[in-house]
Order: structure tokens, then sequence, then C-alpha cells
């Protein structure tokens, strides 16, 4: 009901047309528009103003995205001396101790992981150990770490495995 009201304002104020009674039926015709009429002008006598616009200000600029390294851009890295040694044994176990040195090539601070992993002769993975460590840029570091091997399997390690993982740190 109070869009009609709208309309009908609208119409009573462009057209000085009013709807009432029959005439808004269904079957009604719309009233005719007065002719148009036409009036004489006159050139203005005194040059149009402008009035001032404002350009609203700027956006802020978007900010950048955060820079993303791709898995095939990982910065380069070194690994070396990668050896291990029997330090310990007793009834139970025998506790292995190795050691890698690593060497980050990057201008990235890199948070490194180090899988190393006991074989057998045959290449059979007996043990295995991880220890992560973070490196700054251009930085140096040995990564160290120690497996507890039981007594009845420590004997078959015949070599050491290892595999490095980084990933770039904020």
């Amino acid at each position: 009901m109070r869009k009609l009201l709208i309309v009908m304002a609208i119409l009573v104020a462009v057209c000085g047309v009013m709807l009432v009674g029959p005439a808004c039926g269904p079957t009604a015709e719309p009233p005719p528009f007065p002719p148009p009429t036409t009036t004489p002008t006159t050139p203005p006598t005194t040059p149009p103003t402008t009035t001032p616009t404002t350009t609203p200000p700027p956006a802020p600029p978007e900010p950048e995205p955060p820079v993303v390294v791709p898995p095939a851009e990982i910065p380069q890295w070194e690994s070396s001396d990668l050896k291990y040694k029997v330090t310990e044994k007793n009834q139970v176990w025998w506790k292995f101790a190795w050691q890698v040195t690593l060497k980050n090539n990057t201008a990235y601070k890199i948070q490194f992981f180090v899988d190393v992993y006991f074989l057998d002769e045959d290449g059979f993975i007996i043990d295995d150990d991880i220890e992560a460590l973070t490196i700054p840029p251009g930085g140096t570091a040995i990564v160290r770490g120690a497996a507890l091997i039981d007594t009845e399997i420590a004997p078959l390690v015949d070599s050491m495995e290892g595999s490095v993982t980084g990933y770039v740190q904020d």
C-alpha cells in the first residue's frame, strides 16, 4: 500500500494527474499527458555558475601479497660430513650418534629437518631418527642426533643415509 501511495504522489507531482475511482481499475486507460508546452527562452544574462565538485580521497593502496616461494624454487643449501658411530652399548640398546653439517646458501632463514636412516647390508631401514634446526641466512651449523637401537638388531647396522628438507621461515 505504501508503494502505491508513493507512485501516486510521483504521478501527481510530475504529471499533475490524480487517479481516483474507476480510472484506477485494471481496464482503465491511463490519463492522457498534457501536451508539451513551449515557452520562449531568453539567453541567460549572467554566466552559468559551476558548483565546485569534491573528489573523494584516493583509496589506500592494497597491501602487497606475501612472497610465496614455490616448491620448485625453494632456496638452495648444502649438506656434508654425514657420519655416525656407536657411542654407548648396554644389554638393552646401542646408542648410535650421528651428525651432519648444513650450510644455508640463501638470504632466507630456513628451518631444516634432517632424517637419518640406519640401514642393514641390503639397504633396508633398521631404525631412523629426525632432528630439526633453524639456520640464519648464509649460516652453517652441525646438526646432531642419536638413536637407541635394540641390542638384538643393532649389530645389523651396516650404513646410514640421510635426507634434508628445508622450509623458509618468516
